[in-house]
């Protein structure tokens, strides 16, 4: 994947994005317009704006809550802060992220938040499974999806979802109350339009389905691009992919995993991302990691890992 080649893959990926959002757009329009006229339209509209404008129903403080999740300080893990801090360089945004631990065994790292206030939290099994240069291929990952405005574009792509389905819901409803007036005065059912309600919530989210897959493989490739090491990724994507079922799963079935649609999954298969990943680093020379950082020292386990409380 030469430099042409992988700004032709971003361009794609962000017309594709484009497309989804649209699609939702519409079909939540079509479902306002169906459930009552042009009213339903505006309604539609500016109710999605003000959802938008309200914000997501839950804090950042309560999901970190509901994770159980602590604040990393950078005394705690200096090492860690360190290769943040070149990342978020690199990546040419001003503010650093705060860190959180997250207990538990899931190889998991995911971003929340918005502006100024944003958090990356990371798993417990991911800070102590993955070595430098994977642990940078994760946060950039994460750092893109801040640089990409990801965390805005699937929150206006959720509330399009939730409120396409709750507009079913009261067309449903609707439906339910004037269905025995219809019977008794021979008035024709409208099926084509009984139809789309009953399907819009359902593409709705097949439609948020495939456009966070979209900007995940984004966010790969510009990880793969913010630390010129696209292996340090895939190396962590592989990882994470051998490491996530339980040790029992793991050890009586180690290549058995159960299998989902890729239609129907919130991120693409960790295999096809490594195959693009190397097809990004067979066009790209790779830096080393310890040469790329600029002379800091890297230990080979950063010493986080035995300062953390458990």
């Amino acid at each position: 994947m030469s430099m042409s080649s992988s700004r032709g893959y971003r361009i794609r990926n962000l017309l594709h994005s484009a497309f989804l959002l649209s699609g939702m757009s519409a079909l939540l329009g079509l479902v306002g317009w169906l459930l009552a006229g042009e009213a339903g339209l505006l309604w539609a509209i500016s109710t999605g704006l003000l959802l938008l404008f309200l914000g997501p129903p839950f804090s950042l403080p309560m999901i970190l809550k509901h994770y159980k999740a602590s604040a990393i300080q950078p005394e705690q893990a200096p090492d860690l802060y360190t290769l943040l801090q070149w990342i978020v360089d690199r990546a040419g945004l001003k503010n650093l992220p705060s860190l959180y631990y997250v207990p538990g065994q899931a190889m998991n790292a995911f971003t929340l938040g918005s502006g100024k206030n944003i958090a990356i939290a990371i798993s417990d099994a991911m800070l102590r499974n993955l070595s430098v240069r994977e642990m940078a291929g994760v946060l950039a990952h994460e750092i893109s999806h801040i640089r990409n405005r990801d965390l805005w574009v699937m929150t206006v792509a959720d509330v399009i979802s939730k409120l396409t389905g709750l507009m079913a819901m009261a067309g449903y409803l609707l439906l339910l109350f004037y269905l025995p007036i219809m019977l008794f005065t021979q008035q024709q059912v409208p099926w084509p339009g009984l139809l789309i309600m009953v399907m819009a919530p359902n593409l709705s989210a097949l439609f948020q389905l495939a456009l966070s897959r979209t900007r995940e493989y984004n966010a790969d490739l510009d990880a793969a691009e913010i630390t010129s090491d696209p292996m340090g990724l895939a190396s962590a994507l592989n990882k994470i992919e051998h490491m996530q079922g339980q040790w029992l799963e793991r050890a009586l079935f180690p290549n058995k995993r159960l299998s989902e649609p890729s239609l129907l999954r919130s991120h693409p298969e960790s295999l096809e991302r490594i195959k693009r990943l190397k097809l990004f680093a067979r066009d790209h020379q790779s830096m080393p990691v310890k040469s790329s950082l600029f002379g800091y020292s890297w230990p080979d386990s950063f010493s986080y890992k035995t300062k953390l409380k458990h």
